[in-house]
């Protein structure tokens, strides 16, 4: 356990974010941690297996979404849970990065790919190959969605990937 001012946090607690309102988002393990300058929360998640938060993205509608190493990602809405596995129950599966684009897509940068989750589906945009390993990814102001590789910088516009 680590403190945060007068607060005790587990330590293997990775994944962190802050919400529009300006609360900071702690995950570790089972558990969903809400700070703010006047309150600490804790939570417990059902339905999501103990593994280690990977990263935490909250998106505009206040989705929560957590990508875990072996569970792809794992989208919180009002607590409830919703088990999105990018295609692959591989337990190989990490997520690396999470970004929204402003059609309301979600993109997850990982080890099996760059997938994005848009109307209720998750699709394999860029496929991970021996010589490709998929890092962050970014969505800028014209909705042009950047995913940096060992290959390089890949780009994705209108259904386009370069």
């Amino acid at each position: 356990y680590k403190t945060l001012g007068k607060l005790i946090i587990p330590t293997a607690s990775a994944g962190t974010a802050i919400d529009t309102d300006g609360k900071l988002i702690v995950s570790a393990d089972k558990y969903l941690y809400e700070v703010t300058e006047s309150k600490f929360e804790s939570y417990e998640v059902d339905n999501i297996e103990e593994s280690f938060t990977r990263r935490i993205f909250i998106d505009r509608e206040k989705h929560i979404w957590i990508g875990r190493i072996g569970e792809g990602l794992v989208r919180l809405s009002e607590r409830r849970v919703q088990n999105i596995r990018g295609g692959s129950r591989s337990p190989s599966i990490i997520a690396n990065s999470i970004a929204e684009s402003q059609d309301g897509s979600v993109w997850m940068s990982s080890t099996k790919g760059l997938f994005r989750w848009m109307d209720g589906k998750m699709d394999l945009i860029s496929p991970e190959t021996e010589k490709i390993i998929h890092g962050t990814v970014l969505v800028d102001h014209e909705g042009t969605v950047w995913n940096g590789t060992s290959a390089g910088l890949q780009s994705y516009r209108n259904g386009k990937l370069t």
